[in-house]
């Protein structure tokens, strides 16, 4: 398997609701994302939360942490920063079925190289619009 996803940061001692380890990943596309356990409404099970951080990018590239700053992107002052008071993200998946923080990576890379192959899609598409490029289906 190809890993995409970049290690940024991991903690023990979070400000998001969990006390588990939090850990935040750098994505091709620039977006940050994370993921934690937390336990679930049964209380005898985990459940691991997947979400993406708004008020950070990553410049992959350069492996660089950028913090936005009223609309100015400058390069974070260290990693650790990213786990804030307060933090701005969105949940995009809980899952009860993924049981280790390496199940969680594993799934992160496989959202990693689906974010590639949609960038991939659009730019595509794109350049066939500029150029002119018809598809033609056949109904056959």
């Amino acid at each position: 398997m190809e890993y995409l996803a970049k290690i940024i940061h991991k903690t023990h001692l979070s400000y998001l609701p969990t006390t588990y380890p939090v850990q935040f990943y750098g994505m091709p596309n620039g977006k940050v994302l994370f993921t934690y356990a937390r336990d679930s409404s049964t209380k005898t099970e985990r459940e691991f939360v997947f979400a993406e951080h708004y008020e950070f990018t990553y410049d992959y590239l350069r492996g660089k942490l950028l913090v936005n700053n009223n609309g100015i992107m400058k390069n974070a002052i260290n990693n650790e920063m990213i786990d804030k008071p307060d933090p701005r993200f969105t949940i995009f998946l809980v899952s009860k079925t993924i049981r280790s923080y390496t199940e969680a990576f594993n799934k992160l890379n496989l959202i990693a190289i689906e974010l590639m192959n949609e960038d991939e899609a659009k730019k595509t598409i794109l350049l066939n619009t500029r150029i002119g490029v018809r598809v033609q289906t056949s109904t056959g």
